[in-house]
């Protein structure tokens, strides 16, 4: 049965019936590889320049926990770069068992939030991941994190880059050391980890467009079956959130399946304003992150994707107000000329 979400709403897709959209997710054992990771960590950062050489900079913060009952697990970074400026990071992560890798969704901004993916897993007590992005002037920049001296308290991290498909790699410019907090000592502040001082590392109109949503929403999702009747699920819950200095956004959704069991789905937006286009990722927990691009049009924010089979699956918010709003998915598999519904949603804001 495929899952899909958007925006912290489910969406069973036609056909579905309430008891497979509450079959839970197989715990598999490598799924806890990550798990030494949860908590709350204070970081020294050895930051390498080829001018500056070393430098050592301390007082970084870094939490982690579980989210869809551990199906992923969501970073939170702020700390300070070698020059003395402000870094803050973003990190969800879920184990693929069909690729039989793990994959992170990443975004750390600076004067733009775009998200970018790296995949890979472990060997032992060692983690080795690899992301690819294209540069300015076409060259192919091939990425690498490695987790290592994963011990009870500690572990390192450090990232490399590469420009000849992984034959070299250049020096790591970072490698954190992180050393678990004691359960005694004062937690993060939630608004200092995601920046809510520093809204001006994103500037610009057009990624305010979701800040409508922070807060707790509560509704209900329809979803139409193949034999006329509907499914309706009514105690739909929405928990949203700025993310990064409002640079992003992440939502969590909820609901009761069969037998009481809940349903869960993730969410990350951000307005990348290279592509001059708002990117989603999404996922359920069963590993797999579904990305999704689109734009307002005309007050409304249409999202699209093309799935493995060829359709087009396209997601819209309308009558957006400060205290509601709507939501549809359609699909079409003749090329966007008509569309089917398979799924509306209608939320109201409770806190």
């Amino acid at each position: 049965m495929n899952h899909q979400f958007l925006g912290g709403i489910a969406v069973l897709m036609a056909g579905a019936t309430l008891a497979s959209a509450a079959q839970p997710i197989v715990d598999l054992p490598v799924r806890r590889q990550f798990d030494f990771w949860t908590g709350q960590w204070d970081v020294t950062n050895r930051f390498w320049n080829a001018e500056r050489g070393e430098t050592i900079v301390p007082g970084a913060a870094l939490r982690v926990y579980p989210i869809l009952d551990g199906g992923a697990l969501v970073e939170h970074y702020r700390g300070r770069s070698a020059t003395g400026g402000d870094i803050l990071g973003f990190s969800v992560r879920a184990y693929d068992p069909v690729t039989e890798q793990w994959v992170i969704v990443l975004n750390w901004p600076s004067a733009d939030a775009p998200f970018w993916t790296m995949e890979g897993g472990f060997d032992v007590n060692r983690g080795v991941f690899f992301g690819e992005s294209e540069q300015p002037d076409g060259r192919t920049r091939l990425g690498r994190y490695i987790f290592s001296d994963l011990l009870p308290g500690f572990y390192r991290w450090e990232g490399s880059v590469s420009f000849d498909d992984g034959a070299t790699w250049a020096r790591p410019s970072y490698v954190m050391d992180g050393a678990r907090r004691a359960p005694d000592a004062e937690p993060f502040d939630d608004a200092w980890l995601h920046g809510e001082d520093i809204d001006q590392r994103c500037p610009g109109d057009e990624r305010r467009a979701l800040d409508f949503m922070d807060g707790s929403w509560e509704g209900s999702t329809r979803v139409p079956q193949a034999d006329g009747t509907t499914i309706e699920f009514a105690d739909a819950r929405i928990e949203s959130r700025p993310i990064l200095a409002g640079c992003a956004r992440m939502n969590l959704y909820t609901h009761t399946g069969a037998e009481n069991t809940e349903y869960g789905a993730f969410s990350v937006f951000a307005y990348d304003a290279q592509r001059e286009a708002w990117v989603a990722y999404l996922t359920t927990g069963d590993g797999v992150f579904h990305r999704q691009e689109g734009r307002m049009i005309d007050g409304e924010l249409h999202l699209e994707r093309t799935r493995d089979d060829g359709a087009i699956e396209r997601f819209r918010w309308s009558a957006i107000e400060r205290d509601s709003y709507e939501w549809e998915g359609a699909e079409s598999r003749d090329g966007g000329a008509t569309w089917t519904v398979f799924a509306t949603s209608k939320f109201r804001r409770t806190e």
